[in-house]
C-alpha cells in the first residue's frame, strides 16, 4: 500500500511539473512587412512553408492563404507572430493577408 501511495505521489508530481513547464504559444505580435516571397527549402527547424525575404531579415511564415501565387514576387504581408516552436529557432508569422 505505501509502495502505490509514493508511486501515486510521484505521478502527481510529474505531471504538475510538466503542465507548469508547458507553454501557450500566444498570438500577440501583429507585424506589416514588404519583401520577396520563397518557398521554403529543408530547414533543421521544420516549421513554416515559405519566408519572406526583407531588406533586414528573413521571416518564416504559415498560412490558410495560398502563399504560392506569391513566390518570387515583392508583396507586402500582415502576418501575426508566434514564438519561435523550437529553441533558438526563428519566429514564426501566421500571413493573414497579402497586397
Amino acid at each position: 500500500m505505501q509502495r502505490i501511495s509514493i508511486v501515486l505521489y510521484c505521478s502527481i508530481a510529474a505531471l504538475i511539473l510538466l503542465l507548469a513547464s508547458c507553454r501557450r504559444h500566444r498570438e500577440t505580435d501583429i507585424v506589416v512587412r514588404t519583401g520577396i516571397v520563397e518557398r521554403q527549402g529543408m530547414t533543421t527547424y521544420q516549421y513554416g512553408t515559405h519566408i519572406l525575404v526583407t531588406a533586414n531579415d528573413r521571416m518564416v511564415l504559415k498560412s490558410k492563404l495560398d502563399l504560392d501565387k506569391a513566390i518570387g514576387k515583392k508583396v507586402t504581408i500582415t502576418a501575426v507572430g508566434t514564438h519561435s516552436m523550437v529553441e533558438n529557432g526563428p519566429p514564426l508569422y501566421t500571413v493573414i493577408a497579402i497586397q
